[in-house]
């Protein structure tokens, strides 16, 4: 049986679209920083990595503590005025990758509201005051398709957290490339075919 060029091309373009379904860069894929993988330790300045995720220092410093709230072995992440200052830290994703800000522990929560911010760059831009309460915090969708996101130091005071869940978002570039590279060679085929 010999195929037209017209379903050579048709089959050609539905093992393209299913292909590009199953891309890394296709699918968003969630993940939780817990600072599990790091030692105990106060004063640390140097950037954290875990899960794709960093956390750089922009100011001051930050330790990785043992998280009372939780099973043994469970560390957490605090910022505090101790030592070095007011602290700032940025979290961002392998390759500057968009993500989404999904939700965070709060273990120590902020002593009064505006001690400290938590801002995205990039996507909605949102910005809320650090919670004065223990407990999980919901990012709401200006946290979507963000670049960054930042906590920021604002008064003398500590702030903990732990598992912080982010879904990283698929690279729009590289999939754009692969859809029009797909019809670029259904065209061929189809100009060929009439």
């Amino acid at each position: 049986m010999i195929l037209s060029h017209a379903v050579v091309a048709r089959i050609a373009l539905a093992l393209f679209v299913a292909a590009l379904g199953f891309t890394p860069a296709a699918r968003a894929v969630t993940v939780v920083l817990d600072y599990n993988s790091a030692s105990v330790k106060d004063f640390l300045t140097a950037p954290y990595v875990e899960n794709g995720i960093t956390t750089t220092v922009d100011a001051g410093h930050y330790e990785v503590l043992a998280d009372p709230t939780a099973a043994d072995g469970d560390r957490a992440f605090n910022l505090d005025e101790q030592n070095l200052g007011l602290s700032k830290v940025t979290l961002t994703a392998s390759g500057g990758i968009p993500f989404d800000a999904l939700s965070l522990d709060v273990i120590n929560p902020a002593d009064s509201a505006g001690e400290y911010t938590i801002s995205a760059v990039g996507g909605g831009g949102g910005s809320i005051p650090a919670p004065t309460v223990a407990g999980p915090l919901l990012f709401t969708p200006a946290f979507a398709g963000i670049s960054a996101l930042v906590i920021t130091q604002n008064a003398p005071g500590s702030f903990t957290f732990d598992d912080l869940t982010v879904r990283s978002l698929p690279e729009p570039s590289a999939t754009a490339s692969l859809l029009t590279a797909g019809l670029v060679v259904f065209a061929l085929y189809r100009r060929r075919a009439v």
